[in-house]
């Protein structure tokens, strides 16, 4: 008799808890799905998305201050690598012309 009361209490306290674990489980995968979903929308943002006023300012700086540093200090780099190209291709043409 109370072997059947002692399994009752049993499969009741088992029941009890799997619905709990469950319960819990469920409002996990659902709190982590909706936070993914969160963060996925803010990263695809664009930079005018995010904050448009910082992008504006970051673009004025990048336009007004190191592109007129960078353009004079990269042109004779670009140049200097490319010279050996360009030479190349003066002398091939210069040998096609006197063929």
């Amino acid at each position: 008799m109370f072997d059947q009361i002692f399994d009752a209490i049993e499969e009741w306290m088992r029941e009890l808890l799997t619905g709990m674990i469950n319960s819990n489980l469920d409002q996990m995968f659902t709190d982590v799905n909706q936070k993914t979903g969160e963060i996925a929308s803010q990263v695809g943002q664009t930079p005018q998305g995010w904050n448009g006023s910082i992008f504006s300012m970051i673009q004025n700086l990048s336009n007004s201050v190191i592109l007129p540093i960078a353009t004079p200090t990269i042109r004779p780099i670009t140049t200097a690598a490319n010279a050996p190209m360009f030479l190349k291709k003066a002398l091939l043409r210069k040998n096609a012309a006197t063929i």
